[in-house]
């Protein structure tokens, strides 16, 4: 019996734990030696198979219709298919008898009733992976967009902050991203004018290449570098209507504005400076875009700049945070028990579950009673409070605020 060897592996998420082509190639010939099969040709293919019409696929299966092969040799059924019409083909030939057998070294195939049922099954478990995958995905990307967070890989000029998730300005390269535009806006600058000068600044992609002109065409038009999001889908947005949480924030945000104005005038100050510092950057930049100052020297004062505004900014924004992060908690906290009662009145139960576990521990259930201890993560909320007996001076069920 000859066979065909057939080898997948594409740069889609569901293949990112498979075997690299070559090392399932080595994995195949080993088997085909151990098991004495003859192999008359080899198939390779880097393409995903969520969706069919892989050529080199079709080009096996057209092959082994006319009679040049008996059966095939992959990895694992799902190199051979993910979706329902290359995995019906494939049971199609082998139950017409044109596909005598088909071989794994990962799953073993029997050539009966039973056998291509469990096949089914598992072309079909393969076809499931990947629409809960992308299901999965989508779910994120809508999260991440109904919170105001750019769900991709940071577009030149911003960098992915593995902490937060998000997206943060790249310090370097920021001031190269407002100089494009500034420029483009002049009027005087065609595309590859503006290439020039920024490149000679040293700008560069991610791989520490010069951009090229389309790069730059792409910049000016990224939504995304003048704070707008494009989404294909629409986003539910939740208003909360009811008036006890405006009037708690409104009050919150009363003492937290009285926090803030005495610490206003050397908050402001910093701001200046780095003000100051960003209007330094930019003459400079001028400066040599004149000729004025050699590269060297436009280099080294730069980075001068830069870090000066660095330690200015973390500055800032440990002043500006000293004082104000319970406040956000204590929105945080709000909002929560605003959407607790939503999530009540939907009846949902396993929200209902989810938003238990935030608020305590040890579930028991006895005599009709569920019991828990109040040591989940709202604890931490009340904990920051810059008035530890701020909620004490409440009635549990008050009248107003």
């Amino acid at each position: 019996m000859r066979y065909f060897i057939y080898a997948r592996k594409s740069t889609d998420d569901e293949d990112r734990q498979i075997l690299s082509i070559e090392a399932q190639l080595v994995e195949l010939r080993e088997y085909a030696k151990r098991e004495n099969l003859a192999v008359v040709k080899e198939y390779i293919e880097a393409k995903t198979a969520k969706k069919s019409g892989r050529s080199v696929f079709n080009d096996m299966l057209l092959l082994i219709e006319r009679g040049n092969a008996d059966g095939i040799l992959a990895w694992h059924p799902d190199r051979l298919a993910r979706n329902s019409v290359d995995g019906g083909k494939i049971i199609y030939l082998v139950d017409q008898g044109i596909i005598k057998n088909l071989r794994f070294p990962t799953y073993r195939f029997d050539d009966n009733a039973q056998g291509k049922f469990m096949l089914s099954i598992t072309f079909g478990q393969g076809m499931y992976y990947i629409d809960a995958l992308s299901e999965n995905i989508k779910r994120g990307i809508r999260l991440k967009l109904s919170k105001g967070i750019w769900p991709q890989w940071a577009p030149i000029g911003y960098i992915n902050d593995r902490q937060t998730r998000t997206i943060v300005k790249d310090k370097g390269k920021a001031p190269f991203i407002k100089r494009i535009f500034e420029l483009y806006a002049t009027g005087k600058y065609s595309l590859h004018e503006i290439r020039d000068k920024i490149n000679s600044l040293g700008m560069a992609g991610r791989r520490n290449k010069p951009l090229s002109a389309g790069q730059y065409q792409h910049i000016l038009k990224n939504p995304l570098y003048y704070g707008v999001l494009q989404v294909k889908t629409s986003i539910q947005k939740v208003s909360l209507c009811d008036d006890w949480p405006k009037k708690i924030l409104c009050k919150l945000e009363k003492d937290k504005n009285e926090v803030v104005q005495s610490s206003r005038p050397h908050q402001q100050n910093l701001q200046r400076q780095i003000d100051l510092i960003d209007i330094k950057i930019n003459r400079l930049i001028d400066i040599y875009l004149e000729g004025s100052i050699s590269l060297e020297e436009y280099q080294r004062k730069k980075e001068e700049f830069l870090n000066k505004k660095k330690d200015l900014q973390e500055a800032l924004r440990d002043f500006a945070d000293e004082g104000n992060n319970w406040f956000e908690l204590a929105k945080e906290f709000v909002t929560s028990l605003n959407k607790a009662y939503y999530i009540v009145c939907e009846g949902n139960l396993e929200l209902q579950k989810e938003f238990l576990q935030k608020i305590g521990s040890n579930f028991i259930l006895k005599e009709s009673r569920l019991n828990f201890s109040s040591e989940g993560t709202f604890r931490h909320y009340l904990s920051n409070t810059p008035y530890p007996s701020w909620r004490r001076g409440w009635d549990s069920n008050p009248g107003g605020p």
